[in-house]
């Protein structure tokens, strides 16, 4: 699954730190079960990198943002659901993260008829901006 990067001591900490069960008479200080499902889902939850944590708005941007939601609301727009459509399939969708440029398409569809500048949507994408760097100077996908 990680192909070749993962070592045998990080796979042995983990083995330990999700053990569960009998204490193993092989390896002691081990179980003879993992509780993999758990390991799966702290795995999930892991941050990506580039992800915002505390996502942080130019304050310029506050009463764009405020007139934006409002917007929303007055549209009766659940951008969650919407979202969760223009995102796609696979794991990254699933967790609500899509390629920045299909985000930006997805902002122009939703918000047809309301003004949305350039500029709020750049800073909208960088500060929920996660992924690799992209040629533009950002990251390649939003969350």
């Amino acid at each position: 699954m990680f192909k070749g990067k993962i070592t045998a001591p990080v796979l042995d900490a983990i083995c330990v730190a999700y053990g569960t069960g009998d204490p193993d008479p092989v390896e002691p200080g081990s179980f003879v079960k993992v509780r993999s499902e758990l390991f799966a889902t702290d795995f999930d939850d892991i941050p990506l990198p580039g992800d915002p944590g505390a996502v942080v708005m130019p304050a310029r941007w506050r009463d764009a943002m405020i007139d934006l939601r409002d917007a929303a609301g007055n549209k009766q727009l659940d951008l969650t659901d919407a979202f969760s459509e223009y995102s796609g399939t696979g794991r990254e969708a699933q967790i609500g993260i899509m390629p920045k440029d299909r985000f930006r398409s997805a902002m122009g569809v939703l918000f047809a008829g309301i003004r949305l500048e350039k500029a709020l949507l750049d800073a909208i994408c960088d500060a929920y901006g996660t992924g690799v760097p992209d040629r533009r100077g950002g990251l390649s996908k939003v969350q």
